[in-house]
């Protein structure tokens, strides 16, 4: 599938308050980088995971929606 798609993750603290849905979040949990891989699919996962790596700036990543594409690590 060929798609024109910008996902951006951010990396998130807790700075007080408590957490809660939204209009523009449905949904929440806590991961562990352990985690992350066994709860979504690849593309997705290697997002979430190049957040906890954010040293060094953003990265760039293609994918077919669900899997990785060109042999990127």
């Amino acid at each position: 599938m060929k798609a024109n798609v910008v996902a951006i993750v951010f990396r998130c603290k807790v700075t007080g308050s408590e957490l809660h849905t939204s209009d523009e979040a449905q949904a929440f949990e806590w991961l562990t980088p352990k985690e992350i891989p066994t709860r979504m699919s690849e593309a997705h996962a290697v997002r979430m995971l190049d957040a906890f790596k954010a040293r060094g700036g953003p990265r760039v990543r293609s994918h077919d929606s669900f899997n990785l594409l060109d042999g990127q690590p």
